[in-house]
């Protein structure tokens, strides 16, 4: 399935950069597809986290099945990734790669 490589970046991005104590991660199979969200209470997002390879990669497999990957910092420190896929969003994918 495409959550998994289209977010394998986010827990791996936790231990290398967060400096984070918790990781809580949640899959949701919803009428509207999948929901995958990852969420630290390690330093946050700030300046220039949205350039860096992992992020633009996890961006660029969300977005080939078709879905959406949202990154926020959280109120009290901390990140939540966001990782949403409409029903049928990895089959385009695997369309778009061939078999």
């Amino acid at each position: 399935m495409s959550a998994v490589p289209a977010s394998a970046s986010s827990p791996i991005n936790v231990v290398k950069h967060a400096g984070a104590r918790r990781v809580a991660v949640d899959v949701r199979l919803e009428s509207g597809g999948l929901r995958l969200t990852v969420t630290d209470d390690g330093r946050g997002v700030g300046g220039e986290w949205g350039a860096g390879y992992g992020i633009v990669g996890m961006r660029e497999r969300a977005a080939l099945a078709l879905g959406r990957l949202e990154i926020a910092p959280l109120p009290h420190g901390g990140t939540r990734v966001t990782l949403e896929l409409p029903p049928g969003g990895e089959i385009a994918m695997l369309r778009r790669d061939g078999p």
